[in-house]
């Protein structure tokens, strides 16, 4: 996770690397792993995903309770033959 640009982000780095302290290596490791598979590896999606225990779960169940809405269609859906229904 910290391959590029250690050096100017070193306060972040430590900051992260800090985090193992109060939750453990293991959580601290699926944690930055979640944060990578989003694109988002600062401190403070880090922190979140710690702080909400999103690093104990699938990284899809989240989308799992949204899917029935997007597989059934919005409520502007187009029918095959182009007319708004």
């Amino acid at each position: 996770m910290f391959a590029d640009r250690v050096l100017e982000r070193l306060r972040a780095v430590q900051a992260i690397l800090r985090l193992r302290q109060r939750y453990g290596v293991a959580r601290l490791e699926a944690a930055c792993h979640r944060a990578l598979a989003f694109g988002s590896t600062t401190y403070r999606s880090v922190k979140t995903i710690l702080a909400k225990g999103l690093d104990q779960q699938e990284a899809l169940a989240a989308f799992d309770q949204t899917t029935d809405l997007y597989a059934r269609g919005g409520r502007f859906l187009r029918a095959p033959d182009g007319l708004v229904h």
